[in-house]
């Protein structure tokens, strides 16, 4: 097209921006990352040293944060009793 629409109206470049729902699940990439850096540092500090008990642990609590969140109370106390019987054999 040579810069005008079917309708006879100019077409306007959109500006080049990221969406509304790009930026917002960016932060909430941004935001998860930094939960799971976090939930981490607990698993190390708690004396967690091996890579794949690490990652589980960073599971659960990712899992229990988001059915917090979200009001699931049923599978918020899953991840509690899961976290807790984890815990025993690390």
């Amino acid at each position: 097209m040579s810069g005008h629409s079917r309708g006879g109206m100019p077409e306007r470049s959109l500006p080049a921006e990221i969406s509304p729902s790009s930026q917002e699940y960016s932060r909430a990439e941004e935001e998860r990352k930094s939960r799971a850096a976090e939930f981490e540092l607990r698993a190390k500090s708690m004396g967690i040293t091996e890579e794949k008990f690490i990652a589980q642990k960073v599971a659960i609590w990712e899992g229990m944060w988001v059915a917090q969140q979200s009001g699931d109370e049923i599978e918020y106390y899953a991840g509690v009793l899961l976290n807790a019987a984890t815990s025993t054999y690390q």
